[in-house]
């Protein structure tokens, strides 16, 4: 008798984990701008998203483009127009009501923004203005399109494909659901929990997992499709920040990877190392400065006579305008992991900053062959019937599920109750 209808429903995945298409570089001309593009398109189309919802700046470098301040404007409209109309709503956070309200008034303006970004990818092989157009009618293309695309390599075909699935399926579909409510990160008891749990899979423990109910997580479940997962991930880590405690959660992990990161670059001065202009621009996008830099961002060391000169003069403007100034934050050289005080403090700078977030997903939630997002090429998938057949069980006492003509055969009809 198959007791259990959840676990008695088999699709388990088999064979070695691999790493997502589009997540590692590959051979090609843009092998560099494509590593790690499964996750950074969503992202970047998320960032625009978060930005004309909350009303907040834009993380992705496009804050300089003319079109990028268009499509935000433009979105920032068409939310408030559509949480007027009973379309979208903003409470707990932006949710689509109406997939039509979507598709004919923000998507045109998502797609503009998602074409700055294949721009790089694509390099030149579909223009701007076909981008555009295709990512927002690609069942209605001019001839000319449709033979670049005929001739278009793999490195130029999958990106695009990519974009368009998560413009028309994907996100629309993630944004219809609530934070903590359908999906979430593990926090609190439930991720200590799971950390007591050596079986635990790493898949579990970094990344969003469906919710049965409000700040209920499902005891086992996981997301099955990849960018599913992705979007659910992302959404969850920008609606509830870096998860603590400071001294084992996520800005130590952050701390950690950064610190490995500057000590591989022992030849150059600290100053110049990427990792610690990365820590730089986070705390400077968090609202602090790092010592011995600029609020700006610049090593004081390498201005001019004429920026230092500003430099003394402008503190005296900058306190007349602006009662708190910026937090002074240690160099990453100087950050200690065994100081609960450093991280503390460290921690409540960073926790809610999305560069952050996105370092973090960068290095290593998203990180391929990390066993973290990495998928098996096949599964064992089998129904409830199957399961419930001779060709297991010589003789079935039970079936669970919903009554119809499907049971199988050794089981005989469904007898249905009279109305």
């Amino acid at each position: 008798m198959l007791l259990d209808p959840l676990k008695s429903e088999l699709n388990w995945p088999t064979g070695q984990k691999q790493a997502l298409d589009l997540e590692e570089g590959g051979i090609g001309p843009t092998a560099k701008e494509r590593m790690g593009l499964r996750h950074r398109l969503p992202f970047h189309i998320l960032d625009l998203v978060f930005a004309a919802s909350q009303d907040t700046s834009l993380t992705v470098n496009f804050e300089d483009r003319r079109e990028a301040q268009d499509a935000l404007t433009s979105l920032k409209a068409k939310i408030r127009a559509g949480c007027e109309q009973k379309a979208l709503q903003t409470t707990p956070h932006l949710v689509i009501l109406s997939r039509e309200y979507y598709s004919k008034e923000m998507l045109p303006h998502l797609a503009d923004w998602t074409a700055l970004f294949l721009d790089k990818v694509v390099r030149g092989q579909v223009s701007s203005a076909e981008l555009r157009g295709l990512l927002q009618k690609p069942w209605q293309l001019e001839d000319s399109v449709k033979e670049k695309l005929r001739v278009a390599e793999d490195w130029v075909l999958k990106p695009i494909n990519l974009a368009i699935s998560w413009l028309h399926q994907l996100l629309p579909h993630i944004l219809s659901k609530v934070h903590r409510v359908s999906f979430g990160l593990l926090t609190g008891d439930d991720l200590a929990s799971a950390l007591r749990n050596r079986g635990t899979a790493k898949s579990r423990l970094r990344l969003a997992v469906p919710f049965v109910g409000k700040d209920t997580p499902s005891e086992q479940s996981e997301f099955s499709h990849p960018d599913v997962t992705i979007g659910f991930t992302i959404l969850a880590y920008r609606h509830s920040g870096l998860r603590g405690p400071p001294e084992s959660g996520d800005v130590r992990e952050l701390l950690k990877i950064l610190l490995d990161d500057m000590k591989l670059e022992n030849t150059v001065r600290y100053h110049r190392r990427t990792a610690c202009l990365a820590y730089v621009a986070m705390i400077r996008k968090a609202g602090g400065v790092v010592r011995g830099f600029t609020e700006e961002g610049k090593w004081k060391e390498d201005l001019s006579e004429a920026d230092r000169k500003r430099q003394l003069t402008r503190p005296l403007d900058a306190l007349a305008l602006d009662a708190a100034p910026r937090p002074s934050m240690w160099p990453l050289e100087m950050i200690d992991l065994a100081d609960p005080e450093q991280l503390t403090v460290v921690h409540d700078m960073l926790w809610n900053c999305p560069m952050a977030m996105q370092y973090l997903l960068d290095h290593s939630v998203f990180l391929p062959n990390a066993g973290i997002i990495d998928c098996n090429p096949s599964q064992f998938t089998a129904s409830g019937q199957e399961l419930a057949g001779p060709q297991l069980f010589g003789f079935c006492l039970g079936f669970s599920g919903t009554p119809n003509d499907l049971l199988p055969k050794a089981m005989g009809k469904c007898a249905f109750a009279e109305a």
